[in-house]
Order: structure tokens, then sequence, then C-alpha cells
């Protein structure tokens, strides 16, 4: 690979524009498709693909919460040596929750023979659901007001 393939996009962060970052990850996967003729199968892109909408909805609806607050989404992938990087950047409110949440499932009730479905989150397996996805999830927040998400999986599952 001699030259790092990129795909970048800022978007309006409203969910009717998280379907362009679906058009970016389809360019870049062509562009992938070029570079490595045997590159990722469909369900290791599939599964990529879902961390990285899981992702982008969270800024919508998480940093954004403010009706007035509006923003944009950056959005980046790099195809590097040993897999694929999603970044993320936007200007909303902080992430203020751990990046090794507990399960969502542990606060369900549980009995000998059934699962009391009454009893289950009605959310809160975004993250959880993505960090199973990926191999790499970080977080971080620059100069104070700049959310930065950082999404890496590697090839050889």
């Amino acid at each position: 690979m001699s030259a790092a393939l990129q795909e970048a996009v800022v978007v309006p962060a409203r969910l009717d524009q998280l379907a362009v970052l679906h058009a970016t990850l389809s360019r870049f996967w062509e562009g992938v498709d070029r570079v490595l003729p045997d590159g990722p199968d469909e369900l290791w892109r599939l599964t990529f693909a879902t961390a990285v909408a899981e992702i982008g909805t969270n800024i919508v609806q998480h940093a954004y919460t403010d009706a007035c607050l509006q923003g944009e989404i950056g959005f980046r992938l790099r195809l590097c040596f040993n897999g694929v990087e999603a970044r993320f950047i936007d200007h909303g409110a902080a992430f203020l929750g751990k990046l090794n949440p507990p399960s969502p499932l542990e606060s369900v009730t549980l009995s000998r023979s059934y699962l009391d479905v009454s009893s289950l989150p009605e959310s809160g397996y975004g993250l959880v659901l993505v960090q199973g996805l990926v191999d790499k999830v970080q977080y971080r927040r620059i100069r104070g007001c700049i959310n930065c998400w950082r999404l890496l999986k590697h090839f050889s599952d």
C-alpha cells in the first residue's frame, strides 16, 4: 500500500444526514477494493458499518440534544496497514459515560425458567455493541469543546 487511502466528509448533525456517512463508507470500500483485492469480506464490512452507524447516531442524539444546539459531524475513514480506522469529530456536549460500561443485561431480572422481558432496558446497548464489533474504541475531549471518537477494526479477527 503506497499512499494512505482516506475518505472524509463533514455533515450537519442530523439523523437524515447519516446516509451521507454510509455513502462515504461505500466510496471508501470501493477504494479499498482497488488497493486490496483480497480485502475484508462483506460480514467484516457490515460489522464495521454497524459500529460507524451507532457512533454517528449517538453523536446526533446525545451530543446535540439541545434543540437550539446545531452542529456538524466530521467523519474520516483511513485504511491502515492492519485494518480500518474511523474518526468522528463534533463540538457537541461531552460524553460523560464510561468506555467500559457494564452490560445493560446486568440489571435484568432472571429466574430459573425465563427472562423477564419487561426488565430489559430500552436503551444503553449502543456503546457495548460498538465495543463488541471493533477492536478499539477511544474517546477524548480536546480544548474543552471538541469530541473525538476513534474506532479501529483489525483485518485479522
